[in-house]
């Protein structure tokens, strides 16, 4: 996916909502990207944080 990061949440949270519940991000530098996922986009496309909950659980 490629956009802002509201139309990418908007793209992820269509996905949650026809019932995909697993996604696979990527980027490059690797590092740096899945920091500003979670910084900025995680929160975007699910603010009630059940993004992160599930991970660690």
């Amino acid at each position: 996916m490629v956009g802002s990061y509201e139309q990418v949440a908007r793209r992820l949270r269509a996905y949650a909502t026809a019932g995909v519940d697993t996604v696979v991000l990527s980027g490059h530098p690797h590092l740096e990207e899945v920091y500003r996922a979670a910084e900025h986009l995680l929160f975007l496309a699910d603010p009630t944080g059940r993004t992160v909950k599930e991970a660690t659980a």
